[in-house]
């Protein structure tokens, strides 16, 4: 048996064959090196390993971490050289690189795996790469949510690569309510990702998906944030979530109390991991003492949700702020209930400003 360090010297197919990862490595290295030298697409060297996609599968299979990351990317100079031919491989490769590689822990692995992914795409002999796309999606009931995640995040690149001129994006779209319901956190912040991308080619035809998107993340907020209503409004298109303001400051103050921290701590996890929306914290008041005080009081009173929600990672671009002061009462200022219910902090959870340019484009293309 040849020295381990020296593998070297054991031909090609006896290294890509060898229990040994080095020999493995050094194999796949040594072959991503001879697919960049090949004159064309037809070379003799291409035109092998196309009649052996099951020895290019192993390579996205491999059982040695280092090793795999080399093979993923020998697959990449593969089918980067081999146009077409290479192509014709997808339908044995595409399901263990989904599988195994888009959502592998080392970086290189993952990189290279997305790129296959879009080299799969730009070499696919039928329009719509339909087939690479059910690749993909197939791996949205793994159990692992890192591999759902990672093949949605897939999904959203062939989408953002090619769109409609090369993928079939009314296809990936029926992945959307899946992804959606999924029960990871990640796994449904990949797919709002996913529907920004299709929002691009398909607008309005994404209405009903977006929709849905909103309801989930609703129900999410009224089991995160218990101790705020939460509610659909303007015809579904906004969330409102009210938040007492007995319970976030106390009297005549600007400080957020520890029983509100907890709440606006879980509400950040959920902007979080619903990134597309855009988010509007609005201060009131009820009309007990000098209304210029009363503004100032509840406009404060929403800078002091935004700097927490700051604190929290929620990005300072989605928010907006305003404190209307008693301007705005929902109920009766005569009565201490009516009061109660008027001093509050509502936060509207909106759809991007990009997402609604958009769809005003494809509405107008439309008439």
């Amino acid at each position: 048996m040849a020295d381990t360090d020296d593998v070297s010297r054991m031909p090609l197919e006896e290294r890509l064959a060898s229990k040994l990862w080095k020999a493995r490595l050094s194999a796949y290295e040594e072959l991503a090196a001879s697919f960049a030298r090949t004159p064309s697409s037809d070379d003799a060297l291409i035109l092998a390993y196309a009649r052996q996609p099951d020895t290019l599968r192993g390579m996205a299979l491999d059982a040695n971490a280092a090793a795999q990351e080399k093979g993923v990317e020998c697959l990449c100079a593969f089918v980067r050289y081999g146009a077409h031919h290479a192509g014709r491989t997808r339908d044995v490769v595409m399901p263990s690189v989904a599988e195994k590689c888009l959502g592998s822990m080392r970086t290189g692995t993952r990189k290279a795996a997305l790129e296959l992914v879009l080299l799969y795409a730009e070499h696919e002999d039928t329009m719509g790469c339909d087939g690479l796309v059910s690749d993909i999606s197939d791996k949205l009931a793994a159990k692992q949510p890192k591999v759902v995640a990672a093949n949605v995040a897939a999904l959203t690149a062939l989408v953002r690569a090619f769109g409609g001129e090369q993928v079939n994006v009314r296809l990936v779209a029926q992945c959307v309510p899946k992804v959606f319901a999924h029960a990871d956190k990640q796994v449904r912040a990949e797919g709002a990702d996913l529907a920004v991308e299709l929002h691009r080619w398909i607008g309005a035809g994404l209405a009903p998906v977006l929709a849905q998107l909103k309801d989930i993340q609703a129900k999410e907020l009224e089991q995160a944030v218990p101790e705020a209503e939460v509610e659909r409004v303007n015809n579904g298109e906004a969330i409102r979530v009210t938040f007492d303001s007995g319970i976030l400051f106390g009297f005549d103050n600007t400080a957020l109390s520890p029983q509100s921290r907890e709440a606006l701590t879980r509400f950040a996890a959920n902007m979080n991991a619903n990134p597309q929306t855009n988010i509007r914290i609005i201060g009131h008041t009820d009309s007990t003492g000098k209304h210029a005080y009363n503004v100032g009081l509840s406009k404060r009173r929403a800078e002091s949700v935004v700097n927490f929600l700051r604190e929290h990672q929620v990005s300072s671009t989605r928010m907006t702020l305003d404190g209307v002061g008693p301007d705005q009462p929902i109920a009766d200022n005569g009565t201490p209930e009516g009061r109660a219910k008027n001093r509050r902090v509502e936060v509207f959870i909106l759809p991007s400003q990009e997402m609604i340019n958009e769809a005003k484009a494809e509405a107008a293309k439309q008439k």
